[in-house]
């Protein structure tokens, strides 16, 4: 072992843990690191931005369509009005076919104009309530998130007396179902309207 005079003595040996060139090191890794710190930052608030306008954009969406399907829905009120109108005739002449010598076959297809009729009425009932609950779903700021559909299946469950499903639908699911609602409803008018014309044909 030689012993080093002080002229032979190096930067980096008067501290046997950090020599100068590390300290160069880690003071241009702290200045980098300040450097980069705003460019973080700036990405970060970039991105919840980014995030906040897609989630409004879905948002506004969901709004849109709950107010869509609930005006769509709100047609079953012609529809029902249409379907009385011709539950009333079909009472009307089932009423004389009974006290006059009407033929069967015509008593028989006005018998099938009411029963469209009340399929079309509970119909009719199903699409008035959705539209109610969809106008409301259009009036939330947030739109019907999933923790509100959820409480709905589950207040909903209530008054039938049954467990909710595991999995609660999304909203463009309720949305074809209300709208398959209508459709079918326009399927027993569309029958009591053939009835209609089958008993006067056969009368």
């Amino acid at each position: 072992f030689k012993q080093k005079t002080a002229y032979e003595i190096k930067e980096c040996d008067w501290s046997s843990d950090v020599c100068s060139s590390d300290l160069r090191k880690a003071a241009g890794r702290r200045m980098g690191e300040r450097m980069i710190e705003p460019m973080r930052r700036e990405d970060h608030a970039d991105r919840d931005a980014d995030g906040r306008e897609a989630h409004d954009h879905a948002a506004r969406d969901d709004r849109a369509l709950a107010a869509a399907t609930a005006a769509w829905l709100r047609m079953a009120a012609p529809l029902h009005l249409a379907s009385v109108a011709l539950v009333a005739v079909a009472l009307l002449m089932l009423a004389l076919l009974a006290y006059g010598p009407g033929l069967r076959a015509a008593g028989l297809a006005w018998g099938v104009v009411v029963l469209a009729g009340i399929i079309a009425w509970l119909y009719a009932a199903r699409c008035r309530f959705d539209a109610e609950i969809f106008a409301r779903w259009s009036r939330l700021p947030e739109g019907p998130e999933p923790a509100e559909l959820a409480a709905f299946d589950r207040a909903l469950g209530r008054l039938r007396g049954r467990a909710p499903g595991a999995q609660s639908r999304s909203l463009a699911s309720r949305a074809q179902g209300a709208r398959g609602l209508l459709s079918r409803q326009a399927v027993c008018v569309l029958v009591q309207l053939a009835g209609t014309l089958m008993a006067i044909v056969m009368h």
